[in-house]
């Protein structure tokens, strides 16, 4: 539904603008009465006139001019007050049009400002999540492989509604491009500013894939989502490269890759 309100300098232009309608009409009714009441005494002089000239003669003539005489200067008396008039009423109107013309692009201004300040104060205070990782151990073909990491808030307020999506894998390949995001997020956490809440992904691999382990790379990458503390909805997107030449390999099948290794991959990392 739209919403009208009204500002504080349009209530006050309103009123000018009443007033400048009023003394318009005013300066019509006194036009109009001028000419009525004119045409009425024009009237009345005409009819005294010929009265006059009946009963005196020749002498009605000094007095039917002295009547015009009368008359004409009634006449630009009230001319005059009527130019008066519309010349104020004029330049009220255009001081009524400056003045709204100028506190409508204030207001407008404010505005403005009002936006981009609450926006420059969500930027610096609201919550943002950055994923760091933690290594994988143990990386083994008879284990379950582990994979960890950390989402950090590094903003000033809580991250509300925390949800992740996590996923691994060993590729060939050190320049991998693709990494499909999954529907299944998991979590509903509160990550409080400076705090780092760790989780872990599990997962598989084969013999085949830790072969030559040295010219090959472990990928872990998700997204996290959350809100920023302002009610709005924000994501991380993240990928972690730990190349092979870092494998380290252990007894009984605990190799790992440590997390000195991690390097954020070229691909794969995005946030709002």
């Amino acid at each position: 539904m739209l919403k009208l309100k009204m500002r504080a300098p349009e209530l006050m232009i309103g009123a000018l603008m009443t007033v400048a309608l009023i003394a318009l009409g005013m300066l019509y009714e006194a036009s109009r009465h001028t000419e009525i009441s004119s045409r009425d005494q024009t009237q009345q002089t005409q009819a005294a006139d010929q009265h006059t000239e009946r009963s005196v003669g020749n002498g009605g003539e000094s007095r039917r001019a002295d009547n015009g005489d009368k008359k004409e200067g009634e006449f630009w008396s009230a001319k005059l007050t009527d130019w008066l008039l519309a010349v104020f009423t004029f330049f009220l109107v255009l001081f009524t049009y400056k003045l709204w013309q100028s506190t409508n692009n204030l207001w407008v201004e404010t505005k403005r400002l009002a936006i981009s300040q609450e926006r420059d104060t969500q930027i610096l205070q609201r919550a943002y999540l950055s994923v760091e990782g933690h290594g994988a151990n143990p990386v083994s073909a008879v284990k379950t492989c582990i994979a960890e990491i950390g989402i950090r808030n590094v903003g000033n307020l809580p991250a509300r509604d925390v949800k992740w999506f996590i996923d691994a894998g060993i590729d060939p390949s050190g320049s991998r491009a693709e990494f499909s995001i999954g529907t299944d997020f998991y979590g509903s956490n509160v990550i409080p500013p400076g705090t780092e809440m760790k989780r872990s992904h599990n997962f598989t691999v084969t013999k085949s894939e830790l072969s030559q382990y040295q010219t090959k790379s472990l990928y872990v990458w998700g997204e996290i989502r959350y809100t920023d503390g302002f009610g709005n909805p924000r994501s991380t997107k993240f990928c972690h490269r730990y190349p092979g030449r870092t494998f380290t390999a252990g007894a009984s099948g605990n190799n790992f890759f440590p997390a000195s290794a991690m390097r954020y991959h070229r691909y794969g990392n995005d946030a709002d």
